[in-house]
């Protein structure tokens, strides 16, 4: 018996094959729009974006203005505003501009490490802060009222 002969005779089948061709359609359609980005990946856009902003507006004010020191400055002053004195990377100069045009890879690596140090720095700052949102002051002490 042919596979066409069985769904001719058993309306079960076709019925259950229809309704797998349906649920395969509807699962590719919602596979054509953008795949949601993870935390990192937004983050990530987000520095590049703004890093964009302000090299863009550095070498307006200096057409000069080389993109390694724009990237150090700019990394420097996330970092103030993170509470992170140096991110320890090396910004070489040959490296973040290849044949005249910004290398994006190697700009992606330097914000990836950024984000690492944020995230960490973050991180330990939860683990220094007292549980329960209170000052931790009466902790050692508890009163009854």
């Amino acid at each position: 018996m042919r596979l066409l002969e069985l769904l001719e005779y058993d309306p079960r089948i076709a019925g259950a094959a229809s309704k797998a061709a349906s649920g395969i359609g509807q699962a590719a359609d919602k596979l054509k729009g953008p795949l949601p980005l993870t935390a990192k990946m937004q983050d990530m856009e987000t520095y590049l974006a703004k890093f964009n902003k302000y090299a863009n507006q550095k070498r307006a004010q200096e057409p000069d203005y080389s993109l390694s020191a724009a990237f150090a400055d700019w990394a420097k002053g996330i970092g103030d505003k993170a509470g992170i004195d140096n991110f320890n990377l090396k910004v070489e100069p040959d490296k973040i501009v290849q044949n005249g045009k910004p290398n994006s890879k190697y700009v992606r690596g330097l914000i990836s490490k950024m984000i690492n140090d944020i995230n960490a720095k973050a991180k330990a700052d939860d683990k220094r802060a007292p549980k329960g949102g209170g000052s931790g002051i009466f902790k050692s002490r508890p009163e009854k009222f």
